[in-house]
């Protein structure tokens, strides 16, 4: 786990046991893990999970800026 993402879940008090950071890898061998919550930078990745497990959006990256007009 990227030490980022370590101090911010301590500074919350968010305890995590497991973490993966997969770029753009298949995301269907972490789901057949049962995870409790799955975070994604993007919501085309988290739209089909509806259902599945809880899921949040990290608002991250060029996927999520907002157009300039």
């Amino acid at each position: 786990m990227s030490a980022r993402v370590q101090t911010r879940c301590r500074r919350r008090g968010v305890e995590v046991n497991d973490g993966f950071f997969l770029g753009g890898v298949s995301k269907d061998r972490v789901l057949r893990l049962k995870p409790r919550i799955y975070f994604d930078d993007q919501r085309g990745h988290l739209d089909p999970l509806d259902g599945v497990v809880a899921r949040v959006l990290l608002p991250y990256g060029v996927a999520n800026a907002t157009p300039t007009p």
